[in-house]
């Protein structure tokens, strides 16, 4: 018995040792943490917009909101999508960043898969 306690105090000593930033991080109760950035460009008039919004606040995911109506919003938005080859056609709003990930058509069920 005496062997397996010391191989399992090893075993947790190297964990802490591999883990201790992850493990110093206090731990917040809303799907999202400072690791995470989420920017949603989206319209005020998007119905599916509205709902996406809507479901953030409901699951307490916070949010940097881009009004697609601002030049300069829609602007920072097609510049992202060239960078990642889409160039011209349809825009699938409302659009996502999760950590620079772009989800176009993004929905509640995407950003938590993408924030966990």
């Amino acid at each position: 018995m005496k062997p397996l306690l010391v191989i399992l105090a090893i075993c947790a000593a190297g964990y802490v040792t591999d883990h201790w930033q992850q493990l110093t991080v206090p731990h917040s109760s809303s799907a999202t943490s400072a690791a995470h950035v989420l920017i949603i460009y989206g319209s005020k008039t998007c119905p599916a917009c509205v709902r996406l919004e809507g479901a953030l606040h409901q699951q307490g995911i916070s949010y940097q909101k881009c009004d697609l109506a601002e030049d300069a919003n829609f602007r920072e938005l097609i510049g992202k999508l060239a960078r990642v080859g889409k160039m011209g056609g349809r825009i699938a709003i409302p659009v996502a960043e999760v950590d620079g990930v772009l989800v176009e058509g993004a929905s509640i069920e995407q950003i938590t898969k993408r924030l966990k």
